[in-house]
């Protein structure tokens, strides 16, 4: 199972002094954690940005910031004690100077990545007969393991079942 979503954090760092212009960013992630609540995963963590600013007195002057962020990212299916990988990169990082200079608006862009790699052993029905009895089936392309490699086959799986002895059909 792999999900990828997008965390929009919003952001104004206040600076010292009058800018002309924003040079250059630079960003990192840190501290990221995630907690798997329902079919929720509860991100958390940090970016680290250091802003090169441009004065009004043409030199360079650096800012260092931390900004926290965290989001949720819904993965159907999942469960509280599924193993995963959450990788977390600024996709992009939107920014402009306002209030005549003296405060950077940046829009930072998350792009989460969240991976799993459990693997489930699902028993089916692939065929059912008797007197009368009508199924539906839909073909299915699986991973079937022999000598310890997957190989994908398609095989049709029983989705429904009528018939005159068939009293109920549980999914």
């Amino acid at each position: 199972v792999s999900v990828r979503e997008q965390i929009l954090v919003e952001n104004a760092v206040c600076l010292p002094f009058i800018a002309r212009k924003v040079k250059s960013v630079e960003t990192s992630i840190s501290n990221v954690t995630w907690e798997i609540i329902g079919e929720q995963v509860i991100i958390g963590g940090k970016v680290e940005k250091d802003v090169s600013v441009v004065g009004l007195d043409n030199i360079v002057h650096h800012v260092k910031e931390v900004v926290p962020f965290s989001g949720i990212v819904v993965v159907p299916g999942i469960m509280e004690d599924t193993e995963i990988t959450v990788d977390v990169a600024v996709e992009s990082l939107v920014q402009n100077l306002v209030c005549g200079g003296s405060k950077i608006q940046q829009l930072i862009i998350l792009l989460v990545t969240i991976n799993s790699n459990e693997e489930r052993i699902i028993q089916v029905v692939v065929n059912v007969e008797g007197p009368g009895v009508f199924q539906t089936k839909t073909k299915v392309l699986v991973d079937v393991v022999d000598d310890g490699i997957p190989e994908p086959v398609p095989l049709d799986v029983v989705t429904d079942l009528t018939g005159p002895n068939v009293d109920t059909v549980t999914r």
